[in-house]
């Protein structure tokens, strides 16, 4: 199974970390081929792995990236299963897909408790 990762490192912080420790361990265990869309393929240098670069000027890029530009991505790889590693999937996603949410803090429409 060919399996695309969506691992922006660039920014510091736990999702970053987060995607480059996964990538590194599921490369070591081996059993399918791994695509890692990023805007740092250096990150992923010496794990032996197909990787894309994603071009972000800027954070407020990556919208444009995960919604425009990553579906059309996934089908010239041949992705047959697409992992989001930082809080969001594709809207026009066309094959299946799992996303990490890190932290639901920053949801706006999060329930607030009657007074």
């Amino acid at each position: 199974m060919r399996i695309g990762i969506g691992a922006q490192v660039g920014i510091l912080g736990g999702p970053g970390t987060y995607a480059r420790a996964l990538t590194a361990a599921l490369a070591a265990a081996g059993g399918h081929q791994y695509v890692v869309f990023t805007d740092r393929p250096e990150a992923f240098a010496g794990l032996g792995l197909e990787t894309v670069h994603v071009p972000l000027a800027s954070p407020y890029h990556q919208a444009v990236w995960d919604h425009w530009r990553l579906p059309g991505l996934l089908v010239a790889r041949r992705v047959d299963l697409y992992h989001g590693t930082k809080n969001v999937l594709p809207w026009r996603l066309r094959l299946p897909a799992v996303v990490t949410v890190h932290d639901l803090a920053v949801y706006a429409g999060w329930p607030r408790p009657p007074r």
